[in-house]
């Protein structure tokens, strides 16, 4: 029997089905000291949460391989992509994958308000196969770097001082070290600013 083959869009839109159905971000809980009651801690992501809600990433993992102690990694951390990748073996990831995670993830924790439309640009960044294509490989340096039509788009923003914070670093520079598996997460509020602006 043939299994469909998961594509990083079809990820990214059952995430957004997900969480728009959810109507609301997934936070820790604590229980109040004083009236015994279960509340959420606003601004404290939780890949599952005691209301049954999930995150971005936590709408990934299925139960079986869930385990508390993943609460605190963040969602590109080799312990999160394993738990995710055995609960989507027909989905094969790379560094590109990973990305689109932790942006998705990033607009669950900061944007929420804004997920519809953040969503609705990062699903302009697919290639004809569902690729995520954000970022690109480039076999001659065997790195990941920007993609290049992105390029324009990173100049103007680094160009207007005001924004300059958040895209402060050199766009034809490699993204991965010999040190990590995936892109340091210092760069998702660069990329993430890029979307915001395309919005």
């Amino acid at each position: 029997m043939n299994t469909k083959t998961v594509t990083d869009k079809d990820i990214l839109l059952k995430i957004k089905e997900n969480l728009i159905k959810q109507g609301k971000p997934s936070y820790k809980t604590f229980e109040n000291e004083d009236d015994g009651e279960l509340y959420e801690e606003v601004g404290s992501c939780a890949y599952y949460n005691d209301f049954g809600n999930r995150c971005a990433v936590g709408q990934l993992i299925d139960k079986e391989f869930y385990t508390y102690e993943i609460e605190d990694r963040p969602a590109s951390s080799s312990e999160v992509i394993a738990i995710v990748g055995e609960s989507n073996p027909d989905w094969k990831m790379d560094v590109a994958s990973v990305l689109m995670l932790g942006l998705a993830q990033r607009v669950h924790d900061i944007h929420f308000h804004l997920l519809t439309p953040l969503y609705e640009v990062m699903e302009k960044y697919f290639d004809e196969n569902g690729k995520f294509n954000f970022i690109e490989y480039r076999e001659e340096s065997g790195n990941w770097f920007i993609a290049s039509h992105l390029y324009p788009k990173v100049v103007e923003l680094q160009s207007d001082i005001t924004k300059d914070f958040a895209t402060g670093y050199d766009y034809r520079s490699p993204l991965k070290t010999e040190s990590n598996n995936f892109i340091s997460t210092e760069y998702y509020v660069s990329f993430l600013k890029i979307m915001e602006d395309l919005v």
